[in-house]
């Protein structure tokens, strides 16, 4: 094991929504297509030091009609984190973007099966995904 080159420094949740979804069949299983599951993310580097970026990511899933999922919910959650200083300046924004936005989701998928967790329909626990998509050169 070893230092990780980001530091999730600080955290909050800016905003929770989680409902049940009238139209859940429970006996239809729970279906929870990955394209449903809406993500954006906003990040900025501090003006006074470019290893610290503040970043802001709301995941929502609202069912389509056709699908049976037990829940609707919208998290937007902000963090702060701070790249190292071994880290090349070349790679800092990819890594801030990229891992920043990753921790972040992680966060949302902890609270979301917390919450759903207390429902009648058990717990549910998000994919993995991968931000890669944050990537601004492509040569890295």
């Amino acid at each position: 094991m070893q230092p990780s080159p980001i530091d999730l420094v600080h955290y909050f949740l800016g905003s929770v929504h989680f409902d049940l979804n009238p139209r859940f069949d429970p006996q239809g299983g729970v279906e929870l297509r990955f394209d449903s599951i809406k993500t954006t993310v906003d990040a900025h580097h501090n003006e006074d030091n470019f290893r610290q970026w503040n970043i802001s990511i709301r995941v929502s899933q609202a069912p389509e009609k056709e699908e049976n999922f037990p829940y609707a919910f919208d998290f937007h959650v902000v963090g702060m984190v701070e790249v190292a200083p071994g880290v090349p300046e070349d790679n800092v924004e990819n890594l801030a973007k990229i891992n920043g936005a990753s921790l972040l989701f992680g966060v949302v998928r902890e609270q979301l099966r917390i919450l759903s967790g207390s429902g009648p329909f058990g717990p549910i626990i998000l994919p993995s995904v991968s931000f890669i998509d944050l990537k601004t050169d492509p040569n890295l």
